[in-house]
Formats: C-alpha cells, structure tokens, sequence
C-alpha cells in the first residue's frame, strides 16, 4: 500500500469549463441586451438586469472552478487518515476513514459517494452559506454531502474508485 496518493486537477479540462462559461456568459448578455432594444423601457430595464445578472452568475461560477488553477494541492489525496478532497469550489476538506459509514461507486455517473456516519459533521465545515446549501442539496439528492466526480480529475473513475480500496476498510 502507498503512503499517499494524490490525483490532481485536470487543468485543461478545467480552463475548457471556464472559458465555456465565459461565453456562454457573454451570448446571454447579448441576447438580454438585443431584446431590450427591441422593448418598451420598463421591460428594456427588466431585461438588461436580468441578462445582467445571468451573465454574473455564469461568470462566477466559471471563475469559481478557474480558481482551483493555481492551487498545487487541488485534486484529490488519499491516505492512511481517510479522503481530503480539493477537487471542487464546495469540497470539503479532510474526511477521515473513521467518520465513514460506507463507499458507495456510481460508474454510470462516474462518482463515488462517500457516506457519513454523521451529516453534520461535514455540513459544519461548510466555509459559507453557499456552500452549506449546495451540500444540503447533496445529502437530498444522494443522501451525503460528500461526493467525489472525476470530471475534473485526471484520472478514470476505475483510477478513483481503485485509489479508495487501497485504504478503505469498510
């Protein structure tokens, strides 16, 4: 067995995303802005504040997962003291073995659900607000805050999931 084992970032795939936003931000805010035009006034200012926004929230979102670039320790590191995921804008941070009840492998959505003995324990570690929200959205959706994707990873989920059972004793 390793000592660690680190699968970093996949910082093309990850500058791809972003700059998809970037335009996808940008055609949306154009189009709100070719519509106003052709409406009256209180319907041109609804518009452009909308396209406004809309184009922020991309923008943000797409600057959130950009800034995992200059970040050396993003990725995923597995060792003897369990998961610390820095894979994603709402990861969470060390999760020991001991606060895991069970892995659960999605190969068909290419993620690893990493259930907890207690929610709370992680929804704790939520650095704001946001980011609590989105994990609760998790633990409806999948029954745990945490869960690992490969989307931004090089590796395959077989990588991952095979990474896990070097250390997990469950």
């Amino acid at each position: 067995m390793s000592k660690q084992i680190h699968i970093p970032i996949n910082k093309t795939r990850l500058k791809l995303t972003g700059l998809v936003y970037a335009i996808i931000a940008l055609f949306v805010f154009l189009g709100f802005f070719l519509m106003a035009e052709k409406s009256t006034d209180t319907v041109s200012l609804v518009l452009k504040i909308s396209g406004g926004v809309v184009a922020a929230v991309l923008l943000f979102t797409g600057a959130s997962a950009l800034k995992l670039l200059n970040d050396k320790s993003a990725g995923i590191w597995i060792d003897a003291n369990g998961i610390a995921d820095k894979s994603s804008s709402i990861s969470v941070g060390l999760v020991a073995w001991k606060m895991i009840s069970s892995i659960e492998p999605r190969s068909k959505e290419k993620m690893i659900l990493v259930h907890v003995k207690k929610n709370e324990d992680i929804l704790k570690s939520a650095s704001n607000k946001a980011i609590r929200q989105l994990l609760e959205r998790n633990i409806a959706i999948y029954k745990t805050p945490v869960i690992l994707e490969t989307k931004y990873l090089k590796c395959s989920f077989e990588d991952l999931e095979n990474a896990i059972k070097q250390f997990y004793k469950g």
